[in-house]
């Protein structure tokens, strides 16, 4: 405990070193919060020693950094020559800096981040960086911290200590100490304050410095440093506290004394809590059914699950299946978004499983994969997985390093529907033994050959898992109210010259027609997505509705239209939820929805697959697609279950021809053109309404219209 440690109130060189107090608050508390100076690789060597007593304590970090890690970037910021830059540019820079200091790391400065790594892959380290805000000249150039341990007693220090080897160990560099346990007067009062400024930075209230994500950096220490286990770590820094210190000829008998009390505390006893497995999943019955089918079918298959099922949790279960039975394996795991492949990592660690992440920028992952695919391929060890987009799956980098292992690879391919197109379908390895696909909707939309090809692949579907099946164990229901709305005149007549050339072109014998039809029918479909009239509605009909924890999916090109109205005219607190925004951006957006500090997010399409937001109680679904892959993914971003969350509400917004030519029926000249609008429609409505709640009343007023046309036996 702290109170019981021999801390001093002031450490300067050459008398008590600023190091150990540093030592001594890891090796005796469990919570460190520390706004850091300049922040260099030689600081690395100096912290090195009680990162691993932290760790055996189950200690928790948070990390306030500037965004200097190297001498020419402070040195630029200082004089005032750096532009401010993007958070995006900002993080990029933090990372090349990390990927310069690797080249140069000794043995203790890899061991100072083999512990950070950890920390970072059991969530108990966070790190934000600050960057001074517009008009703010100057580096960032906090330098405070506190150390608190399990009784709440705190540890303070304020002073001009910078996180180098020559701030800690060479300059004359000073910091003054509080501690709670004996603090009074204006002592408590700069603990309060101390506590107080970190608070402040961390949750971006600040007035001089504005907060920069830096999801990626941490992405980039897990790739490059994989996570090692506590004995581990510990034996390593009791090997360096031997080698470096106690038998190092240079070292002076007080380091030496400092070094033997280290090593007699950091044994290996007790470590059963500390290095324990997170807890894997219990699977339901259903998804063990899946992995006994699959395995059956020679470890081949595609599980067709519906959305919010569990499919992740089903193939990561399979996986370690397939290491007992195998001892050694490969595993690539190809999602479509990089969302999409840092949920997979998260959920492989629930397993045990530790992952790189490949995507984006190369420099983030080339240099990690090539070394463990070569310490794989001579059988140093046994298993690598690899969770990476279909973007960098199919890029020759990638292909060309994994090539002398796809005979020992098992390839997991999630949302299964995309790798039918020809750029993804055309690498995957042939020779690759073990092969799972998974989506709610495998089959492609309008894609005979593809989808043909996807179950050539991959082999049969040897397990579905319906919507119908889920809801209510599983996902919870849902009330669905259609709400036939009239297109305007004059978006009608451009609906019908649209049908007539499309009908021309897909009767004509020549290919270049047929491709015409099919943009004609984009197109089309774009002006039922678009129509003012659903402008309107969301003007005049939503002050009776339900709008916390919402959802709006809206056509492009209505769309400012429809945000401007939720935000400013209805004072909606909203946000759109676009490829506008970055990566990061969106993932702070989806934090906030969850929280309820936004009502709700409008949305095109990012919603649509993988995005898992279960707080959600009502959508309204402004444009709606006739490919079914899209609106079961929408229905089922709906259906998650949530604390407090009953049911959930679906809106649905459906363009409908004017009323005057439904009515005229069979009689009506362009009676082909509204039978084509209302022909779609009507199947989503009938499928939707097939498992909601009040699905007899839903069904009504579409069935009505279906029936002046002559269509209410469609199905």
């Amino acid at each position: 405990m702290l109170r019981n440690t021999d801390f001093k109130p002031l450490y300067a060189s050459g008398e008590d070193e600023p190091s150990d107090f540093f030592i001594d608050g890891l090796c005796n508390s469990k919570y460190l919060d520390l706004g850091l100076g300049y922040f260099r690789s030689t600081g690395f060597k100096s912290l090195a020693f009680g990162f691993a007593s932290f760790i055996k304590n189950e200690g928790k970090m948070r990390f306030v950094i500037n965004d200097s890690l190297i001498e020419k970037d402070k040195i630029a910021i200082l004089n005032g020559q750096q532009q401010e830059e993007p958070d995006e540019e900002y993080e990029q820079r933090l990372i090349n800096d990390l990927h310069h200091l690797m080249k140069t790391l000794s043995k203790r400065d890899e061991h100072f981040f083999n512990c950070l790594s950890w920390l970072i892959a059991s969530d108990r380290l966070e790190i934000k960086v600050v960057v001074p805000k517009k008009n703010k000249v100057g580096i960032v150039h906090h330098k405070f911290g506190i150390f608190t341990d399990s009784n709440q007693d705190r540890a303070v220090f304020n002073g001009s200590v910078n996180f180098s080897e020559f701030a800690l160990k060479r300059n004359v560099e000073s910091i003054s100490c509080e501690y709670s346990w004996e603090a009074q007067g204006m002592a408590k009062l700069r603990i309060d304050q101390i506590r107080n400024l970190f608070e402040k930075t961390w949750s971006g209230q600040s007035e001089v410095v504005r907060i920069i994500s830096v999801e990626q950096v941490k992405v980039a220490i897990q790739n490059w440093f994989p996570k090692k286990t506590v004995k581990e770590l510990i034996e390593t820094e009791r090997e360096l506290l031997v080698k470096e210190v106690i038998k190092a000829p240079n070292s002076s008998q007080i380091e030496i004394n400092r070094a033997e009390q280290l090593l007699a505390n950091l044994t290996l006893n007790d470590l059963e809590d500390t290095d324990r497995q997170d807890t894997i999943p219990k699977l339901r019955e259903y998804q063990q059914q899946a992995i006994t089918n699959w395995k059956k079918n020679g470890y081949r298959g595609i599980f067709e699950m519906a959305t919010g099922t569990g499919k992740t949790i089903t193939a990561l279960a399979a996986t370690t299946e397939l290491l007992k039975d195998k001892k050694r394996c490969y595993i690539i795991i190809s999602c479509p978004f990089i969302h999409l492949a840092e949920q997979w990592m998260d959920e492989a660690q629930k397993f045990g499983l530790d992952s790189i992440l490949v995507g984006e920028s190369k420099l983030l992952w080339e240099d990690e994969v090539a070394r463990q695919t070569q310490l794989f391929r001579r059988k140093k060890i046994n298993v690598v997985m690899i969770v990476t987009t279909n973007a960098s799956l199919t890029s020759k980098n990638f292909q060309e390093i994994i090539s002398p292992v796809t005979s020992e690879t098992f390839l997991i391919v999630d949302e299964v529907h995309y790798a039918g197109a020809t750029s993804i379908r055309e690498v995957l390895p042939e020779n690759c033994p073990y092969r799972l696909g998974l989506s709610a909707t495998p089959e492609r939309y309008g894609d005979d050959d593809g989808t043909a090809l996807l179950f050539k692949y991959f082999g049969e579907i040897v397990f579905q898992f319906s919507l119908k099946e889920a809801i209510g164990k599983f996902l919870c229901p849902y009330y669905y109210y259609p709400i036939p709305v009239e297109m305007a005149t004059d978006e009608f007549a451009e609906y019908c010259r649209l049908s007539r050339q499309i009908a021309k072109y897909y009767a004509s014998n020549k290919t270049k027609l047929k491709e015409l039809a099919k943009m004609l029918s984009i197109e089309r479909a774009r002006l039922l997505n678009n129509s003012r009239s659903k402008i309107d509605w969301i003007r005049n009909n939503l002050q009776d509705k339900p709008i916390d924890f919402s959802l709006f999916y809206v056509g492009d090109q209505i769309f400012d239209d429809v945000k401007r109205i939720l935000g400013t005219e209805l004072n909606i607190k909203l946000h759109e939820f676009t490829s506008r925004q970055s990566r990061l951006k969106r993932k702070q957006l989806l934090e906030d929805f969850s929280k309820g500090e936004l009502q709700s997010l409008i949305a095109m399409k990012c919603l649509d697959e993988g995005v898992d937001v279960p707080p959600t109680r009502v959508a309204y679904f402004l444009a709606s697609s006739g490919n079914p892959r899209e609106f079961v993914q929408r229905r089922g971003r709906i259906l998650r279950k949530h604390d407090d969350k009953k049911f959930a509400i679906i809106y649905d917004l459906i363009s409908i021809p004017p009323m005057e030519f439904i009515e005229k029926g069979k009689e009506s000249d362009v009676y082909n053109a509204v039978c084509s609008a209302i022909t779609k429609e009507y199947k989503r409505v009938q499928e939707f309404s097939s498992m909601a709640e009040n699905r007899f009343d839903s069904i009504n007023e579409m069935f009505t219209i279906a029936d002046k046309l002559g269509l209410a036996d469609i199905t």
